[in-house]
Parts: structure tokens; sequence; C-alpha cells
């Protein structure tokens, strides 16, 4: 997994923050326009723009929290990956050689004892050895 890009998430911040306030001005601007009644053009404008100054600051406000949002999942994602490379180090070093070697054992000298038999002839009836691999 790559490293936090913080340039690209500034990025997908100011994406956000423009695609809001976009949409905040257009609903703005819709709603102005829908209670136009005899008022000037310039009246109608003003209001338009005083609203933007309402618009401008929640647009902001959504667009920290998905930038905040998205730091917060890749930070989870990096530390779940760094945790789940830590537990495979950790099943590919001595403890899973261990856990395993006995059983390693147990097969190899199963398969002996039965190479054994069978080349001097004689029956093999003895089951195969038992035991769990991961918890199964």
């Amino acid at each position: 997994m790559e490293p936090i890009n913080p340039t690209r998430a500034r990025i997908i911040s100011l994406i956000a923050y423009s695609a809001l306030f976009a949409l905040g001005m257009a609903l703005t601007t819709w709603r102005e326009l829908s209670l136009v009644q005899d008022r000037p053009p310039l009246e109608i404008i003003y209001a338009i723009i005083i609203n933007a100054q309402a618009v401008a600051v929640a647009s902001a406000g959504f667009a920290a929290l998905v930038e905040t949002g998205g730091y917060i999942v890749l930070l989870a994602s990096h530390i779940i990956q760094k945790e789940q490379e830590k537990a495979l180090a950790r099943g590919r070093g001595e403890g899973r050689n261990e856990a395993y070697r006995d059983a390693d054992e147990q097969i190899q000298a199963y398969y002996r004892r039965m190479r054994a038999a069978l080349d001097a002839g004689e029956p093999f009836d003895e089951p195969p050895p038992r035991f769990h691999r991961n918890g199964q």
C-alpha cells in the first residue's frame, strides 16, 4: 500500500469543496429565483451573494468531513496492513516452524514405517497420524 499522500488528499478535498459549493449555489439560486415576486434583478443578485457566504461555510465544513473521513480510512487501512504484514512475518518465522515441526516429524516417521513395511512385504494397517493444522 502506498503511503498517505497529503497533496492528493488536498486535491480530493478541493474537488469535494468545489462540487458542494457549486451544488449549494445552484440550490440557492433556484430558491431565490423561485421567490421572485416583483423584485428588481439587483436585489436578487444581492440575495444570492449573501446566501453564498452560508453556502461557502457549509461546503467547507462538508469538504473537511470528507477529507477527515478519507484520512481516517487511509490510516486505518495502513495500520491494518502493517499488522497483517507483522503477523505474516511472525508466521513465516520460527513460530510457524515450531508449530508445524512436530506434525511434520510425525508424518515423516509414519511414511518411513509404511515404506519399510511395504519394502519388507509385511502388511501395514497403521492409521496415519491425526493432528490439527490451522485450527481445523
